[in-house]
């Protein structure tokens, strides 16, 4: 029951609610352990010690020590003609959903909004490329392939270290509200370890991938 569950949640994310229902016997049992799944995710880091780890990551991704989702997906696009093979010659800008939503399965509590201050901070130091604050990332003003990052509130593991759950979504605002363009969306478990005061990225772990489409997305907010 348990894998069957993931993989109905692993498939349907960004696809039809209504196609993808869980069944009575399903939803049952979702309900059951939701309350375990949601408090293991309360588990978080203070609200005052989150901001130097949601840094690291950011770091992390602007370091280009790893490909982002949108740089995976360029190629894809290329071959099938939705993006120009010039998109090619550089990494995708990596940009910052400030918009929270919850991201960790059967979690419906949305986390606390950005520190504005913070976000400016962010900015300032060019840790991304851009901030999008727009409910839904289609309305976004980028006209190039782009990674968007939504972090989620880190949790606390054991032997000191910390766990952010990543969304990268790749896509090209501009030409999504004209097309209905493929979106390719996984989910990322940033694992952190603190050295001498100071948090980086000690491993990465793919949690899932969807490819869903602009028309869909349309269709969700």
């Amino acid at each position: 029951m348990r894998a069957s569950l993931v993989a109905l949640a692993t498939a349907c994310l960004g696809l039809n609610a209504t196609r993808c229902a869980p069944s009575s016997r399903e939803a049952a049992f979702a309900e059951q352990i939701r309350p375990l799944l949601v408090q293991a995710h309360r588990d978080t880091v203070p609200p005052t010690d989150r901001p130097p780890i949601w840094e690291a990551v950011l770091r992390f991704y602007r370091s280009g020590r790893t490909l982002t989702e949108a740089d995976r997906a360029a190629r894809a696009h290329a071959h099938l003609g939705i993006e120009p093979k010039g998109s090619l010659t550089e990494r995708a800008p990596v940009v910052l959903a400030t918009r929270r939503q919850a991201l960790v399965m059967f979690d419906t509590l949305t986390p606390a909004p950005f520190d504005t201050t913070w976000l400016r901070q962010v900015s300032d130091r060019h840790l991304v490329a851009g901030l999008c604050s727009e409910r839904s990332l289609d309305l976004c003003p980028d006209s190039v392939l782009t990674t968007y990052l939504s972090l989620d509130d880190p949790r606390t593991q054991t032997e000191g270290g910390v766990v952010v759950e990543v969304w990268e979504t790749a896509l090209n605002p501009v030409l999504c509200r004209t097309r209905d363009v493929i979106v390719d969306r996984e989910g990322v478990s940033v694992n952190l370890s603190r050295t001498s005061g100071e948090w980086a990225v000690s491993s990465i772990g793919l949690r899932w991938h969807v490819t869903t489409s602009c028309s869909l997305i349309r269709k969700s907010r």
